[in-house]
């Protein structure tokens, strides 16, 4: 976090150096003159700070962007856990359920024989 205030600081501190609008004309920081650039190794470093600034300025773009995406996969994350969770309770409560539905079976079958053998000993008596 204090990474990105420094280099947001940085990034404001230089681009008020610089101006796109100036075009050939170096903006002093402490005067707020304009003075014309004459040497080659001043305009060198004129498009040196201006390739640094826009890579700076890449760089804290791909920082937030890799900062919205761990954000969204922790998101992703919790709803997954939360997700296995509820598929796991739903499970167990449908295995219970076929675990009462079986035991009622049995006790279904159990009273059906129940009845056909009094049957048959009440037909074999006729």
């Amino acid at each position: 976090m204090w990474r990105s205030l420094v280099s947001g600081f940085l990034v404001i501190v230089l681009a008020n150096t610089l101006s796109t609008l100036t075009d050939d004309k170096h903006q002093n920081a402490k005067t707020g003159k304009f003075t014309g650039l004459n040497s080659s190794l001043d305009i060198r470093s004129d498009i040196f700070r201006q390739l640094l600034n826009q890579e700076t300025l890449i760089r804290l773009a791909l920082e937030r962007k890799v900062q919205s995406v761990l954000m969204e996969m922790r998101e992703m994350e919790t709803k997954l856990t939360s997700n296995n969770k509820q598929v796991q309770d739903e499970v167990i409560a449908l295995q219970q359920m076929v675990h009462l539905l079986r035991s009622e079976n049995e006790a279904m079958k159990a009273q059906l024989e129940g009845k056909s053998n009094t049957t048959e000993l009440l037909s074999g008596m006729l």
